[in-house]
């Protein structure tokens, strides 16, 4: 199992503040693409695993704990992150 599942339910909803500003972003003009990417092996710590997991829906976490192995639960927990977390930021 996900080490980090299991520790969640420990987990307390209080995110640290980034020392950087998470500052909205336009929308790409129509010439113009924006690529975001994560790098799973660059995440490492289990705490900051645990905030993103809290921040999926239910719906959201069952699909990533029905994936089969560490190593695609992992990746399919950032990459869903990283959609909603990037999605937000656009105005």
């Amino acid at each position: 199992m996900f080490p980090f599942i299991q520790k969640m339910l420990s987990f307390q909803r209080s995110f640290s503040v980034s020392p950087f500003p998470i500052l909205p972003l336009q929308l790409p003009s129509p010439m113009e693409t924006h690529l975001w990417f994560v790098v799973p092996d660059e995440f490492k710590s289990v705490s900051l695993l645990n905030q993103y997991m809290e921040l999926l829906s239910p719906c959201e976490k069952e699909n990533v704990l029905s994936m089969r192995g560490e190593q695609l639960q992992k990746q399919a927990l950032l990459a869903r992150t990283l959609v909603r977390t990037t999605i937000a930021r656009y105005k």
